[in-house]
């Protein structure tokens, strides 16, 4: 746990979570994979609505999307996105080799994760269509939103 939250807790991760109950509660796993499918497969929090546009996550007709997802909102993006997946494309279609992630994940059960951080890199990798080589963090802990708000929309 302390390896996780010295690599991770810097500021790294964005979201909610909540770092007392994840070192009194929680263990971590890490796992590797070059499976593009479970990148594409990685639910976000990013979130669409009914209409197709960017969500948050209190909004109650939010929907989370998964990494392979993410474009369907793109018309509604907050100022900056496009922008910074497009510099994460680039730079992985210029390295020319597999493309190496290490991503902080919440494990949501039945081989399903939440990134808690990296969406951005996540997103480009996938867009590039490229080899990925993934080395997944994952907290197995609650899934409850006092862990972590996000997560009221686990079953989603």
């Amino acid at each position: 746990m302390v390896d996780f939250a010295r690599f991770f807790g810097d500021g790294g991760i964005r979201t909610l979570l909540d770092w007392r109950r994840l070192e009194a509660e929680c263990r971590i796993e890490a796992t590797t994979s070059r499976s593009r499918v479970l990148l594409g497969d990685l639910r976000t929090v990013w979130y669409n609505g009914p209409d197709g546009r960017d969500r948050e996550f209190r909004d109650a007709d939010a929907r989370p999307l998964r990494v392979r997802e993410t474009g369907r909102t793109e018309a509604s993006w907050p100022e900056g996105r496009a922008a910074r997946i497009a510099e994460f494309e680039a730079r992985f279609r210029g390295d020319g080799g597999p493309i190496q992630l290490t991503l902080p994940v919440y494990a949501l059960g039945d081989d399903e994760f939440l990134l808690l951080d990296g969406t951005h890199r996540a997103v480009a990798a996938h867009r590039t269509g490229g080899n990925v080589r993934l080395a997944l963090f994952a907290v197995h802990g609650p899934v409850d939103e006092a862990m972590l708000p996000d997560l009221r929309h686990a079953s989603g």
